[in-house]
């Protein structure tokens, strides 16, 4: 899966950076208006990381493609430093610690399926992404997520909590749908290092 060349991919995360400095410093950073391909809606998250521990420090995006590229990647970059509720805010000195990753996704795809063996059959590990909705409550794991939960069952129990559900097996109740996604992702290998797409 390829959306996007690596160069535009070095593009994206470099202007999250430039960004998140301008931002977190109270000032106003215009991305270059010259490239039509940041029009794109696209889905997107930035994760930011700590250095060289590479600890989550945030990390924040939309699921639907409802933004340009533009548009997405300065509020996802934004929002994961300062209002990811599940760290404090990031300062600007901060920022030169951190390592930005960005993950561009396909637009989710709901997965049919007649019982939850069929459902744990049509997920891939590692190259899937889930998003599971009940009513109004929903959660989202990157295929990043994969690393620290490899097990199927744990993955999808975890992904209830992450929605809110406090009951495990919600993944399996008839109301509840599974939609399934890819990713392409670019990342720094170090604060403000070299910008590499990573793949399996």
């Amino acid at each position: 899966m390829e959306m996007f060349t690596k160069e535009q991919g070095v593009f994206l995360v470099t202007q999250a950076r430039k960004y998140l400095e301008s931002y977190l410093c109270g000032k106003d950073y215009k991305m270059h208006e010259g490239f039509a391909w940041l029009e794109k809606k696209c889905g997107l998250f930035v994760t930011l990381h700590t250095y060289p521990a590479n600890d989550l420090r945030g990390c924040i995006g939309f699921t639907e493609p409802i933004y340009s590229l533009r548009k997405a990647i300065t509020e996802a970059a934004s929002s994961a430093a300062v209002h990811d509720p599940r760290f404090p805010r990031v300062t600007r000195d901060e920022v030169d610690h951190l390592i930005i990753e960005i993950s561009v996704l396909t637009a989710p795809v709901l997965i049919p399926h007649a019982s939850p063996k069929e459902l744990l059959e049509k997920i891939t590990p590692k190259k899937d992404g889930l998003v599971l909705k009940n009513g109004a409550d929903q959660g989202l794991f990157l295929p990043q997520v994969w690393e620290q939960l490899p097990e199927k069952i744990e993955f999808m129990e975890n992904l209830c909590y992450k929605a809110g559900i406090f009951e495990k097996d919600a993944w399996q109740y008839k109301d509840t749908g599974i939609y399934k996604f890819q990713v392409q992702i670019f990342k720094e290998d170090a604060p403000g290092g070299r910008i590499s797409e990573i793949k399996d």
